[in-house]
C-alpha cells in the first residue's frame, strides 16, 4: 500500500509540473516583453542624455555670444535667453517622457492580451488537457490497482 501511495503522489507532481510547463509557456512572449521594455528604457536614457547634451552645447555657444558682444554672461537679458534653452529642454524631454510612456503601455496591453490569450484555453486545447488528464488518471488508477 505504501508504494501505491509513492506512486500516487509522483504521478499527481509529475502532473502538476506538466500543468505549470504549459502555463509558464508563452511562447517567448515574456522574454520578448522583457527586452522590448529594456530597450525602450536604454533608448528613453539615450534621448534625455543627448537632450541634456546639447543644452549644455549649445548653452556654452549661447554664454561665448553674450562674451563676444561684451554682455555679462550673468543677469539680465543673458539669463533669460539661457532660463528659456532650459525650459525648452525641459519641456522636450517632458514630451519624449509622455511619449515613452505610451509606448511603454502599449507594450503592456499588447503583453497583458498575449498573456491572456496563453491563459485561456481554446476549445480544442481544452479538450487535448482533459484527454491527457484522463489518460493521467487512468495510469494512476492502474497503478493503484496493480499494487
Amino acid at each position: 500500500m505504501g508504494g501505491t501511495t509513492g506512486l500516487a503522489l509522483t504521478g499527481a507532481t509529475l502532473l502538476k509540473s506538466k500543468m505549470d510547463a504549459k502555463s509558464k509557456s508563452d511562447g517567448g512572449a515574456t522574454q520578448d516583453y522583457q527586452l522590448r521594455m529594456n530597450e525602450l528604457a536604454r533608448q528613453q536614457a539615450a534621448d534625455a542624455k543627448n537632450h541634456q547634451d546639447a543644452l549644455l552645447k549649445a548653452s556654452a555657444a549661447q554664454r561665448a555670444r553674450f562674451a563676444s558682444q561684451g554682455v555679462g554672461a550673468a543677469g539680465g537679458s543673458s539669463d533669460a535667453v539661457l532660463n528659456g534653452m532650459r525650459a525648452k529642454t525641459t519641456q522636450e524631454l517632458n514630451d519624449q517622457a509622455a511619449a515613452y510612456a505610451a509606448k511603454s503601455s502599449s507594450l503592456e496591453n499588447s503583453f497583458a492580451q498575449t498573456q491572456a490569450s496563453y491563459l485561456t484555453p481554446r476549445k480544442s486545447n481544452r479538450k487535448a488537457t482533459e484527454d491527457n488528464l484522463l489518460d493521467d488518471n487512468s495510469t494512476l488508477q492502474q497503478l493503484k490497482d496493480w499494487d
